[in-house]
């Protein structure tokens, strides 16, 4: 994944919103006009949305988590001088 500064994912984060509610066909069309007044922006947002389409494909947010399969949690555990 691109590691972006602070500032920016602040600009990024808004058009990636906005890419990602769109269909395809839309989402298209929209990246080729802002292609034509930022290619660098348009760069950046379609490796997102392309990170993003394979993580899809892969079912990464369906899938459970192998840490959490029979786990008992922290819950109680000490740590340093709290609980």
């Amino acid at each position: 994944m691109p590691m972006f500064t602070h500032k920016q994912w602040r600009r990024l984060s808004p058009h990636l919103d906005e890419a990602l509610d769109m269909s395809e066909v839309e989402r298209s069309r929209w990246l080729s006009v802002l292609r034509r007044e930022n290619p660098f922006l348009v760069n950046q947002l379609e490796a997102l949305l392309g990170e993003h389409e394979a993580l899809a494909r892969e079912g990464f947010l369906e899938k459970e988590s192998l840490a959490l399969r029979g786990a008992l949690g922290l819950a109680g555990s000490r740590l340093a001088p709290t609980r």
